[in-house]
């Protein structure tokens, strides 16, 4: 009976070896692979520097309980992972919510848990084809582009209301949060607009632009973001550049043209700013994303062409949090790249987001 009891605890501690071997192992990888992924290049100061990346719930690390599982049946658990992700968003507490058109809802991926689960698929209120996203402290707001409409949905999942409908809006695509003034506001695209609803009670209060290619018109305005003085910023999609009004819609500046260069934009699609304001803008033709000062100034331009660690295939959506933290969704890659913008800092040490 000792023997028994022997041999068990000396089985465990063997599986524990290996447990945490295989951890190393994948953390060693894991610092070599981003290693030196900064942006500019030395001498240049660096600004942007990539932080890691997640691809499926086995990113986030597995519990010691399926770790173990995995390690005695010899079969790897059943994962959930992304196919292609086309927008992000973040909230505080380190959740990732990715909008993935192979599931035509969200896939949560909750880094503190270790776990992950979807939004939009159950119940008698489905997506069908959600489109843009952002979160709030208790909510996800979501444009669902067939709909026609904006889905709001608890952190779990459960459906709260929806607002908007086929005599509004037109295949809308980003939505941004006006927290301090109570808005969402919606790229309307087909429409060439944009609107914006009172966040509690769902009304159109707002809109702004009409089709054409003159100052405040639009040609399939596709993401928007707000600023903290309530500047709205705007993916003027079929223009090839970015709008930007104040928080009552008043026209301010513009800046792109179509091209390949520095500055210029051939699909521009996701926008989003940092803590300094500068403006990032995702190209999916591109496959990068460029930084802008607020007078529209190019500053930097950040990936190409590829499959690896730094490099896109077809990119859409882009969400930067409180901590600078920079997530955009490699659509045809298949996951979300993580970057940090450095504010004049060194690079930081690689650092596991699972964690």
């Amino acid at each position: 009976m000792k023997s028994s009891k022997k041999a068990f605890q000396l089985l465990l501690v063997y599986l524990l070896i290996i447990f945490i071997n295989n951890c190393i192992t994948k953390n060693e990888i894991s610092k070599k692979e981003i290693k030196n992924l900064i942006w500019p290049q030395p001498p240049q100061n660096p600004k942007i520097a990539l932080i890691g990346y997640i691809s499926s719930e086995r990113d986030l690390g597995l519990s010691f309980r399926k770790k173990l599982a995995e390690i005695l049946t010899g079969e790897k658990s059943s994962i959930k992972k992304l196919v292609r992700p086309v927008n992000v968003a973040v909230d505080n507490n380190g959740k990732i919510f990715v909008v993935d058109l192979e599931y035509n809802n969200i896939l949560v991926f909750d880094r503190p848990n270790k776990k992950s689960y979807f939004i939009g698929n159950k119940g008698r209120v489905r997506l069908i084809r959600p489109m843009g996203i952002k979160v709030d402290n208790s909510f996800v707001y979501i444009s669902d582009n067939y709909q026609n409409r904006i889905f709001v949905y608890d952190k779990e999942g459960d459906f709260e209301t929806a607002f908007g409908g086929d005599r509004i809006l037109n295949r809308p695509v980003g939505i941004a949060l006006d927290k301090m003034r109570n808005l969402i506001w919606v790229a309307n695209t087909y429409n060439h607009e944009i609107l914006a609803f009172d966040l509690k009670t769902g009304k159109l209060v707002r809109k702004i632009g009409k089709r054409g290619r003159g100052k405040g018109e639009f040609n399939f305005p596709s993401f928007i973001a707000v600023d903290n003085k309530g500047r709205i910023y705007i993916t003027d999609f079929g223009n090839f550049r970015i709008q930007i009004f104040d928080s009552k819609g008043n026209f301010i500046n513009d800046f792109g043209s179509f091209g390949e260069g520095p500055g210029n934009f051939s699909r521009p699609k996701g926008i989003a700013l940092d803590s300094d304001g500068y403006i990032y803008v995702v190209d999916s033709e591109l496959c990068n994303f460029q930084v802008f000062n607020i007078n529209g100034n190019f500053l930097l331009r950040v990936g190409q062409l590829g499959q690896e660690l730094g490099e896109f295939d077809l990119p859409v959506g882009i969400y930067i949090d409180e901590q600078d933290y920079i997530y955009v969704a490699d659509q045809l890659n298949g996951r979300i790249q993580i970057f940090k913008y450095l504010k004049g800092k060194k690079p930081p040490k690689n650092t596991n987001l699972t964690e």
